[in-house]
């Protein structure tokens, strides 16, 4: 004789698993959590033209506290570094996957070309006069989550971190004073 049992739709949550009988897990799923760990300026140029070159190498830390559960952090993300809301540099993420328990380093590096002008060149000055300047790095990224070797869910991750930095001489320590993170989904 079968029995047919007809469960609902599992929450996000729960996990079931067959081992010669059913047993449920509570997952206890949590966020994971990044942070910028350096920043280091290798190129900022500003041209006659009011352009400005720059190119950043931003290091950052992703952290996934989950005892089951993974990450695919995947193609078509987006990163960028803004003063004042103007770019200074953007480029993506390399896509990987992070297991359950783990920290993940990664160095992205960043350029850019953009304009500059009269305005933007004089506050950033007085900032950099200050040892305190103002940046802003934004990041998008899609992420699958990964539960027994399974991508499920797939949603994006949207990171702002409001930075303020002692300077952005090329090739010079540069210190972090201050760093303020918000971080969204959406499904």
């Amino acid at each position: 004789m079968h029995l047919l049992l007809l469960l609902p739709p599992l929450p996000h949550y729960l996990h079931l698993s067959r081992n010669h009988h059913f047993s449920l897990h509570l997952l206890q799923a949590q966020e994971p959590n990044y942070q910028v760990n350096g920043l280091n300026v290798t190129t900022f140029i500003l041209q006659q033209d009011f352009s400005l070159l720059t190119e950043f190498v931003v290091s950052v830390k992703a952290k996934n506290p989950n005892d089951r559960i993974g990450f695919i952090y995947g193609h078509n993300s987006a990163a960028v570094v803004t003063y004042r809301d103007s770019k200074l540099c953007s480029d993506k993420l390399l896509s990987f996957e992070q297991g359950h328990n783990n920290i993940t380093l990664m160095n992205v590096t960043m350029k850019g070309k953009s304009e500059f002008d009269n305005g933007l060149q004089k506050a950033l000055m007085q900032n950099k006069n200050c040892r305190k300047i103002p940046l802003l790095v934004q990041v998008k990224v899609p992420v699958s989550i990964v539960v027994a070797n399974s991508p499920l869910r797939h949603f994006l991750v949207f990171v702002k971190c409001s930075l303020v930095i002692d300077n952005l001489s090329p090739n010079k320590k540069i210190r972090i004073l201050s760093s303020e993170y918000t971080l969204h989904f959406a499904f």
